[in-house]
């Protein structure tokens, strides 16, 4: 890899992209596994805006979160695999879990403690962060640089 690829308008563009695009793609999926576990269990009872509502604002408030992650921990973590060659999917689908993770103890924490974390959200998070990982390979697609 020369020392200009990371200058590269075309691959800059699809890193941009990728950064824009999976945190919503992620909380899309970690918002729809929320909204199955909650109706499935009973939880929801009461008032309510409904299944489509909260899918709507959970992923809408998942991914601007998700975006603000994805810019502060996976743009440098993104460019620091870059330059160690680790760019299988495996390894973006374990960063993106890694990102979950660590957005999520962060965002519980910023609100009330850990105590917040139920596996439902654990779940969720997981899944939020293996699809964004994912999500931002297949887009940006690493694996093409060497």
């Amino acid at each position: 890899m020369s020392s200009t690829a990371h200058l590269d308008p075309y691959l800059a563009r699809r890193t941009l992209i990728g950064l824009c695009i999976a945190p919503f793609a992620g909380a899309f999926a970690g918002s729809l596994v929320l909204v199955v576990v909650t109706l499935v269990s009973g939880a929801n009872e009461g008032p309510s805006a409904g299944p489509l509502a909260l899918l709507g604002m959970a992923t809408v408030l998942g991914g601007i979160i998700g975006f603000a992650a994805a810019i502060i921990l996976g743009l440098p973590a993104h460019l620091a695999l870059q330059r160690l060659r680790l760019c299988s999917l495996p390894v973006y689908a374990g960063l993106g879990l890694l990102i979950a993770a660590v957005t999520l103890l962060a965002t519980a924490a910023a609100y009330g403690g850990v105590a917040i974390i139920d596996q439902a959200l654990s779940m969720s998070a997981a899944i939020v962060g293996v699809v964004s990982g994912v999500t931002f390979w297949l887009i940006r697609r690493p694996d093409r640089d060497y």
